[in-house]
């Protein structure tokens, strides 16, 4: 439908109180215009109660925009409102829709709608678990998770937003249980932006094989089996190592979650 063929439209639409199109007539600036067909409502009717939305500017900014009305002459038909991105401009059509109207859609500030509310949900945290790593311990300190990682999207998560680390499991079945096979395994943040620290470090006794054969880590001393978890904006990383070979150096599975915005 074409602007005039709106504006043609504009007497037959009811608002009922909750819509009121106009045709500019008038502007001064990106925050005021006026529209002489809208006068006479009394100052205070439109103020802070209803949405100034551009539905036609001739296909180009500010169509598609909408302000909050902030100020309204009842006498000039002048309206103010936060800054469109250009002036409303002479002959553009507007329509003004009741907060009640407006705001279930669109939230106050006109910060929000449907498709940013999309993007946000998108956003939240989304649990990662990543693939069983087998690792082969050769008596150094190895490293079995580290962050930040490469999202879906490409975006490092851990020097930018934070992120909850969930955990992970070490599978001992089939581990040769070795006296002096004693398997540290460390989780460490990087709490200055430059140093690691552990917080969190275990000793898993393997002249027998751990108890259940499947364990969670990090654990709670007092919590035990259960895995602790937390929240973190700097890296982590968790390392294993085993002590010395024993009856031979042991292959382990070990498997890790996490969750990243939008990972």
């Amino acid at each position: 439908m074409t602007g005039g063929n709106i504006r043609n439209l504009l007497p037959t639409v009811p608002s009922y109180g909750l819509f009121f199109p106009g045709v500019v007539t008038d502007y001064t600036d990106v925050n005021n215009f006026a529209c002489q067909g809208l006068t006479g409502y009394g100052n205070n009717f439109f103020a802070d109660q209803y949405w100034i939305c551009v539905i036609s500017a001739g296909a180009a900014a500010p169509q598609g925009e909408a302000r909050l009305c902030t100020a309204y002459n009842s006498v000039t038909g002048f309206f103010t409102h936060a800054a469109f991105s250009v002036p409303i401009e002479v002959d553009d059509i507007v329509l003004l829709i009741h907060v009640t109207q407006y705001e279930p859609i669109a939230l106050r500030g006109g910060a929000q709608t449907i498709q940013s509310l999309h993007d946000n949900q998108q956003a939240m945290l989304d649990l990662a678990e990543y693939p069983t790593i087998s690792l082969l311990c050769d008596g150094n300190e190895q490293t079995v998770y580290e962050s930040p990682f490469a999202t879906a999207d490409g975006v490092a998560s851990g020097a930018t937003a934070v992120f909850f680390f969930a955990g992970g499991f070490i599978d001992w079945t089939g581990a040769n249980a070795g006296v002096g096979e004693d398997t540290i395994v460390k989780v460490k943040v990087k709490v200055d932006g430059t140093n690691y620290r552990v917080i969190y470090e275990e000793t898993f006794l393997v002249a027998a094989v751990p108890v259940p054969a499947v364990t969670p880590f990090p654990r709670s001393v007092n919590t035990k089996p259960t895995p602790e978890s937390f929240y973190s904006k700097q890296d982590v990383t968790v390392t294993i190592e085993q002590g010395a070979a024993g009856g031979g150096w042991n292959t382990l599975d070990i498997r890790t979650y996490d969750a990243a915005r939008g990972g």
